[in-house]
């Protein structure tokens, strides 16, 4: 045998009748140490397996049994008209539950920047939104204490004046 030849192993064969020992395969081949014949050791197939390991963790995280609510669907949201006539900009942090249907429910305000402008318009903006609900093993369930940012910004107006 020559020492110098790198090592090679043999790539999985497909099989079209088990699509699940495909995966197999390839896993046990992304993991396998090299083989060889003599003492030394052969590190180029290292960073293939931790590329491997990684592919397999994020696979893993993808086939998870639990996965949060996604926002589907939002309304317009409706600037208060007397910020918008003074030039007032502001954002308002809201937590909210999400119930199984998607709906939103138990808005509460947890800070605005002004205070007592944007809260009402906020809160009516959010408890009109729409999830796709959580799911724990293919079942809806509610989501509890969620917290997103309402901004408001007036459209034409430069967000860094200070530049």
């Amino acid at each position: 045998y020559d020492c110098s030849a790198p090592c090679r192993r043999k790539v999985p064969r497909l099989s079209h009748q088990n699509p699940r020992l495909n995966y197999l395969n390839t896993v046990r081949a992304l993991f396998a140490f090299p083989y060889k014949k003599h003492n030394s050791v052969n590190l180029s197939g290292v960073k293939y397996r931790l590329f491997g390991l990684l592919f397999v963790c994020l696979v893993a995280a993808c086939a998870s049994s639990m996965r949060p609510a996604v926002l589907s669907a939002t309304p317009n949201l409706l600037y208060p008209s007397d910020a918008k006539e003074k030039g007032i900009e502001g954002s308002v942090v809201l937590q909210y539950d999400v119930t199984v249907e998607g709906y939103v429910e138990n808005v509460e305000v947890i800070s605005a920047q002004p205070e007592g402008i944007f809260e009402k318009s906020a809160q009516g903006y959010v408890r009109q939104w729409h999830f796709s609900p959580a799911r724990k093993d293919g079942v809806a369930v509610p989501s509890f204490a969620q917290i997103s940012t309402v901004t408001f910004r007036l459209a034409g107006k430069d967000p860094y004046p200070s530049y």
